[in-house]
């Protein structure tokens, strides 16, 4: 399954989901009791989904998944911005689709208003490009034209590991990734000269 899709009932605001407290004169934040049932049951939701669906995932930390909403608030005060973070959360603690939210990149598609059924519908998919490469194409023909060619064994090489994690290096990779700036070739690997 390429896209996931799970619809939920709103979730708490962010005012609602971590409130601070007073303990020992030091101030920590807790999680509400609103906020703990929310991600229990979306939690549940969301299990049942991903099963259903059959998602799979690749577990991968340089991954990056799309995730759009669509809203149905059951009034015209609410703000989407302050709902994302316990669905975030609570689907980062399911560990199926990502491993940290900080892979997720997320957009409200739409607001509508539904006083009968408010509620949201996730639409969540991997993102097509790989590291700083704009797709798993651009990746392969990188790694043929420069890292085949290298001296560097791949797999150990930094400047492909930057390129992996989205980390952009001018002195490393020429002008829209396609070229690695610091390629070692072997001699042997240079072609003979005419004698």
């Amino acid at each position: 399954m390429e896209r996931l899709l799970i619809t939920s009932p709103l979730p708490v605001t962010l005012n609602n989901y971590i409130k601070p407290r007073a303990i020992n004169g030091m101030a920590m934040m807790y999680e509400t009791s609103e906020a703990k049932k929310f991600k229990k049951q979306f939690i549940k939701l969301f299990i049942d989904e991903v099963e259903k669906q059959e998602w799979e995932s690749t577990h991968d930390r340089n991954d990056f998944y799309i995730v759009h909403a669509t809203w149905y608030f059951d009034k015209q005060n609410r703000d989407s911005n302050n709902m994302w973070k316990i669905m975030l959360d609570a689907i980062t603690d399911t560990q199926l689709v990502w491993l940290d939210d900080r892979q997720t990149i997320e957009r409200t598609v739409r607001i509508f208003y539904d006083t009968e059924n408010p509620r949201v519908e996730l639409e969540i998919f991997k993102a097509k490009w790989v590291g700083v490469f704009n797709s798993q194409e651009q990746h392969d023909e990188f790694v043929f034209n420069n890292c085949t060619l290298c001296s560097k064994n791949k797999e150990n090489c930094t400047i492909y590991k930057n390129a992996l994690e989205s980390r952009i290096k001018p002195d490393e990779l020429g002008e829209r990734f396609t070229e690695c700036l610091k390629i070692k070739i072997p001699k042997a690997k240079k072609g003979k000269k005419n004698e």
